[in-house]
């Protein structure tokens, strides 16, 4: 008898109970039919196709580990080469190839700062534009800190041997160009290692000195200025706190007589500063990048100019107040001249010029298409040389030095100077006339040269010198060229002479600033530190 016979069923009569089987699923019923057409077929049996679906199954998990892999390893590829590059960005054997790349990051931060129209016409400034784009004695850098010479003894080297002649002028501790210098430039500092400061780990980008007061101010790409001992060469304070101060690179940097100074950034602002203090007033109007202020000694105003392509004059008392904006330019304003009686002029990115009447706040002369490309150097001419006195001089990305003079709206030179065997260069900085240039026409451009041109001679060229590196900045005191490179290298040079005397090892990258006074120097650059010679007086018997 089954046992699955029930137990209430008559003898003799059995009942089987079949267990009903659980029905197929979709998906089961769907791999059966599959399995038995394989089997007609003569396909691979059940185990290898089962076999053959658990080996996909791994293979496409490895691929997906593989390509999780591949991603994460890309990222760090890309992590470590954008480290490399910031940290190759500020070292002295690339410092001096930045140039493109420092333009190239302007134009992003000027994308990202970029206004709309409404905003630019209701500043006043218009629709806004996106900006188009030796045997030399090297002295090592020993970086010892060297011990300053006294004030006393400074004090007594400056009353000796003063500017002009012994009269110190009210402008004298804003001649960014000394007309005179003491003996002791023409062999070296005190001390060729100089005294360094050591202020950010962010390049310098912008300096102004107010040797009045002892001091010097530098702004920086890590967004703060720094007030500088320009004796001691130490820091005082510094110009940025949570509630004042920049939030992009500052791009430029003056002082006023009274202790103050006025700063403009990458973030289209402008700052000023009371002396002695750290708490900022901001002086609102401009839309753009600044490009540069200088303060104006005839008017006693600051004059400012931008990317949003208006030149604007600013009363800086207990607040900033805006006294008139110039209008006129079609492209970002990248460089502006005051000259000694007040005069205004500027160049722009698409190679126009403009000179400023300012009793009408308006264009006096427009030189148009002088330059291809950017104009990328202004000067005026010292009013007292009797050979350059209406003169002023401009110089372009094309490499060409322009001579203008405003009073006969003429352009009586036109020199190509800075362009290499491939026909490129540029015009990095022009010095023109005076005592402290002796008389001369001093330039430096983008070939690697720095060229002395004679106003007596029609602007001739008088003598031709090599640099070590590509020159990012320049300045001229009594008679002498001082040249800061993309190596580091601070070269003098005799400008009658045309011969380089001699070279500081400065910093351990391009040398963006320089400020002179007859017994001082200061440069600031790359490697954020600032450095401080001191030039003694000459011991008489």
């Amino acid at each position: 008898q089954s046992k699955f016979a029930s137990p209430s069923a008559g003898a003799g009569h059995t009942h089987v109970q079949h267990r009903a089987a659980a029905p197929l699923s979709g998906a089961e019923l769907h791999l059966q039919i599959i399995i038995k057409n394989m089997d007609v077929l003569g396909s691979p049996s059940t185990n290898e196709m089962a076999r053959r679906i658990r080996e996909n199954r791994a293979n496409k998990a490895a691929d997906e580990a593989n390509a999780q892999k591949s991603q994460e390893e890309a990222e760090r590829v890309t992590y470590k080469k954008r480290m490399a590059d910031i940290q190759s960005k500020y070292s002295a054997a690339n410092s001096h190839v930045q140039n493109d790349a420092y333009l190239n990051e302007f134009e992003t931060a000027w994308e990202k700062l970029m206004v709309d129209d409404k905003k630019g016409k209701a500043s006043g400034a218009g629709a806004l534009e996106r900006p188009s784009s030796s045997n030399a004695f090297l002295i090592e850098q020993s970086r010892g800190m060297a011990r300053p010479d006294s004030r006393a003894g400074l004090v007594q080297a400056r009353t000796r041997n003063l500017v002009n002649g012994g009269k110190v002028t009210a402008a004298a501790p804003f001649q960014r160009h000394p007309a005179q210098v003491l003996g002791t430039w023409r062999s070296g500092p005190t001390d060729p290692a100089g005294i360094m400061c050591d202020i950010s780990d962010r390049p310098s980008l912008c300096s102004a000195a107010n040797w009045a007061r002892g001091e010097l101010v530098v702004g920086s790409s890590d967004h703060a200025l720094y007030i500088i001992d320009a004796i001691k060469g130490t820091k005082k304070r510094q110009l940025y706190n949570k509630t004042c101060g920049h939030n992009e690179w500052v791009t430029t940097v003056c002082c006023t007589p009274d202790g103050k100074v006025v700063s403009g950034g990458m973030d289209s602002r402008l700052w000023m500063w009371p002396a002695a203090s750290a708490r900022g007033i901001q002086m609102e109007g401009h839309a753009g990048p600044i490009s540069q202020v200088e303060y104006d000694g005839t008017t006693g105003l600051v004059v400012s100019c931008s990317y949003d392509k208006t030149v604007r004059m600013w009363q800086c008392g207990s607040r900033g107040e805006e006294k008139a904006m110039l209008t006129g330019h079609e492209a970002p304003i990248m460089h502006m001249g005051i000259s000694s009686t007040g005069q205004i002029i500027t160049g722009d990115r698409s190679g126009h010029v403009i000179l400023w009447d300012t009793t009408a706040n308006a264009e006096a002369w427009r030189m148009k298409n002088v330059h291809k490309g950017q104009v990328s150097a202004l000067a005026w001419c010292d009013p007292d040389d009797p050979n350059l006195g209406s003169l002023f001089i401009s110089g372009g990305q094309d490499g060409y030095v322009r001579v203008w003079d405003h009073r006969e709206r003429k352009n009586p030179a036109r020199i190509q100077l800075h362009v290499n065997a491939e026909g490129r260069g540029a015009v990095t900085s022009i010095c023109a006339g005076g005592a402290a240039a002796a008389g001369m026409v001093v330039t430096c451009g983008a070939d690697g040269t720095l060229r002395v041109l004679d106003p007596r001679k029609s602007f001739g060229l008088m003598h031709t010198c090599q640099l070590t590196n590509f020159p990012y900045s320049m300045a001229v005191a009594g008679g002498l060229a001082l040249v800061g490179c993309g190596d580091g290298a601070l070269q003098v040079f005799d400008i009658r002479e045309g011969t380089c005397l001699y070279a500081l090892g400065a910093h351990k990258g391009a040398v963006r600033c320089i400020e002179a006074c007859e017994d001082r120097l200061a440069t600031s650059g790359d490697d954020g530190n600032v450095v401080l010679w001191n030039f003694p007086a000459l011991e008489t018997a």
